[in-house]
């Protein structure tokens, strides 16, 4: 199964959204550093701490700032990542 991955925001296929998630609406938008939002629509979800998207069809993830990559239809957790860079010994 392929991770997809645009600027700060990972997909990662799930074999179906859980029986236990809750319904949140028909997108999921996540804001980025800049402040601008990746944009995905389908049939959002929450788990607990998790967000889970169910696309029906192969389906744009879209940012302005990012070339917009189309997602495979399936469940998939939305995740974010963050660049980290260890401060160093400045003695």
């Amino acid at each position: 199964m392929e991770i997809y991955r645009q600027g700060d925001v990972v997909l990662r296929p799930v074999a179906g959204i859980p029986a236990d998630a809750e319904r949140c609406g028909d997108r999921i938008e996540v804001a980025s550093e800049t402040g601008n939002r990746h944009v995905i629509q389908g049939a959002a979800y929450r788990q607990q701490e998790a967000q889970l998207i169910m696309l029906d069809m192969d389906t744009p993830l879209e940012h302005p700032e990012h070339e917009t990559i189309v997602i495979p239809k399936g469940a998939y957790e939305v995740a974010t990542v963050r660049s980290y860079v260890p401060v160093q010994n400045m003695d």
